[in-house]
């Protein structure tokens, strides 16, 4: 079985509220994949402009460089797509195990 590293995960917290108990949900991707592609593409981009900005370099290798950003954003695009419906699958989830009705 393959695992998505951008599926959304639920952060669940469960306060007192007026009536009973109130249920905070937060939705997020996972803290490694993030800081993956934060410095996957702050890297890449940063290498890019010191070639571009470098003088030396050639037409070709410019294009080379710049397939790296391309691939982060495609695979932050593709991981997310696998996701898509994992937001409203969790909040049906979470309302079924609190018995609950989800106000947002």
């Amino acid at each position: 079985m393959l695992n998505n590293s951008f599926e959304t995960l639920a952060d669940v917290t469960l306060p007192p509220g007026g009536q009973g108990t109130q249920v905070n949900v937060r939705l997020r991707t996972s803290y490694f994949a993030s800081i993956f592609i934060t410095f996957w593409l702050g890297f890449t981009i940063l290498f890019n402009i010191v070639v571009i900005t470098n003088g030396t370099a050639r037409p070709g290798d410019i294009s080379l460089t710049l397939l790296f950003p391309v691939f982060g954003f495609g695979l932050l695009a593709f991981g997310r797509l696998l996701a898509l419906g994992d937001r409203s699958a969790v909040m049906e989830f979470v309302g079924q195990v609190t018995g609950g009705r989800l106000t947002r």
